[in-house]
Order: structure tokens, then C-alpha cells, then sequence
């Protein structure tokens, strides 16, 4: 049986979210064929993001993709 699951992640391009997605997407068990729909909406207010060591950034981006899967 196949469930609806969302992947909801906030970062500062929508480029470093897909590929980031794209890396994960196997670990997901998620093929091209089960993406639905993929949002990219402005960042939130309150959110920052960490990358390698450095101070943290403001969010500014969200990316949800929603999609098919059977795990």
C-alpha cells in the first residue's frame, strides 16, 4: 500500500534544497514518477540555517514536495 508523505525542509536556495532532495531520494524510496507536487514558498520568519561550521543564516526559502510511497 502506497502512503502520501510530504517532505517540508527550510533553506537558503531552492537549488542546495533539491539537491539535497534529490541525495535523500532513494533513502525515501521515492522515484521521479511518485512526485505529486513540489511548492516553493518564501521562508518563515524565525528559522536559520547552520551550513559547515559557520554562523547561521536566515532561511531564505521553503520547499515542500509531496509524493507517493510505499514505505
Amino acid at each position: 500500500m502506497r502512503n502520501l508523505k510530504c517532505f517540508d525542509v527550510h533553506g537558503v536556495s531552492v537549488d542546495e534544497l533539491l539537491v539535497g532532495f534529490n541525495d535523500q531520494a532513494d533513502e525515501f524510496g521515492i522515484a521521479e514518477e511518485d512526485v505529486i507536487s513540489i511548492k516553493v514558498l518564501p521562508a518563515e520568519a524565525g528559522h536559520m540555517v547552520v551550513r559547515d561550521g559557520t554562523k547561521p543564516i536566515t532561511n531564505l526559502t521553503r520547499l515542500v514536495i509531496f509524493y507517493w510511497s510505499s514505505r
